[in-house]
């Protein structure tokens, strides 16, 4: 009995060596625009250890519903190992190009605006045939520097001045804008840039 077991574990050993022995491994090269090589590693029973399987390469088929493409590699040069065909797939690159739409007015509710662009002739057929982009509003708040500047203000060296609002939405502008400058030309106090960024002093 014992007998038995170790020839049928000597037996299944074999097999097992023997189908591993002549699996093949397909290590792909692209060697260049027109052909693709699979070098191919045989079995540890075969006399060569490395084949080429050559292929040229054939057209990228256009993308399916599934943004796949498709190739046909037909053998070019190689051994009776080597399949005839090969199909390799890849993701298509959507070529989506757009003409530019106008931009909306601001949004007040939001502060936004938006845009809508309409794809282009010729673009893959799997792209949207609109797309719409958003952007913060920029604020265009104008003021009169109309107006006196304050006393000196001891404590802190500056004085100020009120800006009333000229021009701008009244939801997105200040409808008065304090700024400051230093008392004395030359002071060592930085006059305030506050607001200067978001409005546009007129006389």
């Amino acid at each position: 009995m014992k007998a038995y077991l170790v020839a049928c574990f000597l037996l299944s050993t074999f097999i097992l060596i023997e189908a591993v022995s002549h699996l093949q491994e397909d290590v792909f090269h692209d060697s260049d625009d027109q052909e693709v090589v699979y070098r191919v590693s045989r079995g540890i029973h075969s006399k060569k250890k490395e084949g080429e399987c050559r292929y040229k390469k054939g057209p990228w088929s256009e993308c399916d519903s599934s943004n796949m493409q498709k190739k046909t590699l037909t053998l070019k040069k190689g051994d009776n190992s080597c399949e005839q065909t090969k199909v390799i797939s890849r993701k298509c690159k959507k070529a989506c190009k757009y003409d530019k739409g106008d931009w909306s007015d601001c949004e007040v509710s939001t502060n936004t605006r938006v845009r809508t662009d309409s794809l282009k002739p010729k673009s893959d057929s799997s792209c949207e045939p609109t797309r719409t982009l958003s952007k913060k509003c920029k604020k265009v708040c104008k003021y009169n520097k109309q107006g006196a500047w304050s006393e000196c203000d001891s404590a802190t060296g500056r004085k100020s001045k009120v800006l009333v609002l000229k021009s701008g939405s009244p939801q997105t502008c200040e409808a008065n804008k304090k700024i400051t400058k230093p008392c004395h030309k030359g002071s060592n106090h930085k006059n305030s840039g506050k607001g200067r960024q978001d409005y546009d002093e007129d006389e």
